[in-house]
């Protein structure tokens, strides 16, 4: 593809959206971790930063902690998330 040698990457991958962009990110991370790193099976967690917003969707209200986010859209214990500290 043109875009990708002109940049000089192997692949791109499209978005029409910043929350599209996130969810991918998420996918992209656990993949890595498991594939790459050897991270037990479903065993992965992603870390968000505290005051994070980066969507509506399911997984970006999972992780905020703004309960304007979340509140009556849980569960979430099943996407493995955690927030910190900014800088942490």
């Amino acid at each position: 593809m043109k875009l990708a040698k002109t940049f000089g990457y192997d692949k791109v991958l499209f978005m029409n959206t910043g929350v599209e962009t996130g969810e991918s990110a998420i996918k992209f991370a656990r993949r890595w971790g498991y594939a790459v790193k050897k991270v037990e099976p479903d065993q992965a967690t992603v870390l968000f930063a505290k005051g994070n917003f980066w969507g509506r969707t399911i997984a970006a209200c999972g992780s905020s902690d703004d309960p304007e986010r979340y509140l009556n859209f849980g569960p979430f214990n099943g996407l493995n998330f955690s927030l910190i500290d900014y800088g942490s």
